[in-house]
């Protein structure tokens, strides 16, 4: 194998660097059932003057629960 220049291989670190942080940093940490049960409790508190309780359930399962 022959010897890369160091542009090249400077362009080669760049891009493995670039794919790890990429894979890294989009990782999907997902929320405890803990986290998901209070944000639920919290949307239905926030808007049970506004709308019907079967609406909430629904919005607040659909934004916490993904």
């Amino acid at each position: 194998m022959k010897n890369l220049p160091i542009r090249a291989m400077s362009i080669r670190l760049t891009l493995a660097i670039s794919v790890f942080l990429l894979f890294t940093a989009c990782a999907d940490s997902k929320p405890s059932i803990e986290e998901q049960d209070a944000c639920f409790d919290e949307y239905i508190d926030t808007y049970k003057e506004e709308y019907p309780e079967a609406t909430l359930q629904k919005t607040a399962a659909l934004k916490c629960y993904q």
